[in-house]
């Protein structure tokens, strides 16, 4: 930080936090486009909006739409399995590898001239991983992963989910 100024104030960490982002989206989104079934996920949604038109004309009752959301949402989140694998890879590299290797940097960081320090000093990989994990949302998108992988039911899924 410039004028010895240690401490990053949260608009800084926010922006900064956004730029990576962007970025992580971007590269997630060029190597994830090739493993989506874009035919699949249209024809999902559009059951989706259906099933929301059929809800308001009082064709279907709450309680059908609730159970074929939760079914749409299920079969919409394993369709998302690699995007979200591919996801958790970039983010280790970016928000955990990447850091290590540039005096506790990201890109966004970088730009904004702050970065990730220790109180002892140097920054650990153990620091690095417990931060990403918390902070970065890895450990959100690994239980998202095992709760599709292992779930069926999807009424089970959409009360993990939260959705209702």
């Amino acid at each position: 930080m410039d004028n010895g100024d240690k401490n990053a104030i949260f608009l800084q960490r926010a922006v900064a936090f956004f730029i990576d982002a962007i970025i992580l989206t971007f590269c997630v989104s060029m190597i994830a486009g090739f493993f989506v079934n874009t035919t699949a996920i249209d024809k999902i949604n559009t059951q989706l909006q259906d099933l929301i038109i059929n809800l308001e004309n009082s064709e279907i009752s709450y309680a059908s739409y609730v159970k074929e959301v939760a079914v749409l949402g299920l079969q919409s989140q394993k369709l998302n399995v690699m995007t979200t694998l591919i996801t958790i890879l970039f983010e280790i590299l970016y928000f955990v590898i990447y850091p290590i290797y540039n005096s506790g940097q990201t890109i966004g960081k970088k730009l904004l001239n702050i970065k990730i320090v220790s109180k002892n000093g140097e920054l650990t990989m153990n620091q690095m991983i417990g931060r990403g994990l918390l902070v970065n949302s890895i450990l959100l998108n690994m239980i998202l992963i095992a709760v599709v992988t292992f779930v069926n039911d999807p009424m089970h899924y959409l009360y993990i989910n939260g959705s209702f």
